[in-house]
């Protein structure tokens, strides 16, 4: 028992050594969620996310929930997916999507890869809304 506590406990401490999300010799993405609560009395449509991020590729993936029980997925390799000096840039509506994100409320959650050991700085989060009058 000893001998497994010790080997796991090395591992982390590479952490500190430049393996970024590297936990245990295996590669990990970095996942954050948030809740997006602006004017909660008003029902919003969530448009656009943007984020300031020091990875010159995209995001891996968008997944948004909001307050009405919608739920979306949008990948990074959505075709107006945009990096234009470390600002990322993606509607929250797929090519194939109909319905806009509409809801009081919403949960976001990204998820970032570390490609080549590279450490991920996740700056800022901006959420594009406008009021729906539905």
């Amino acid at each position: 028992m000893a001998d497994i506590e010790k080997i796991e406990s090395s591992s982390l401490h590479e952490l500190n050594v430049g393996k970024h999300l590297n936990l245990f010799n295996k590669q990990k993405t970095m996942k954050i969620g948030f809740i997006v609560n602006s004017e909660p009395s008003s029902i919003k449509i969530f448009k656009h996310l943007q984020a300031i991020l020091n990875t010159c590729y995209p995001i891996k993936k968008i997944c948004v929930k909001t307050s009405t029980d919608q739920e979306r997925m949008v990948l990074g390799n959505h075709p107006i997916y945009r990096i234009r000096e470390s600002m990322h840039s993606v509607p929250l509506k797929n090519p194939d999507d109909w319905a806009d994100l509409r809801g009081s409320w919403s949960y976001v959650e990204l998820e970032i890869e570390s490609i080549n050991n590279s450490k991920v700085d996740l700056f800022s989060v901006i959420m594009h809304l406008r009021k729906s009058i539905i």
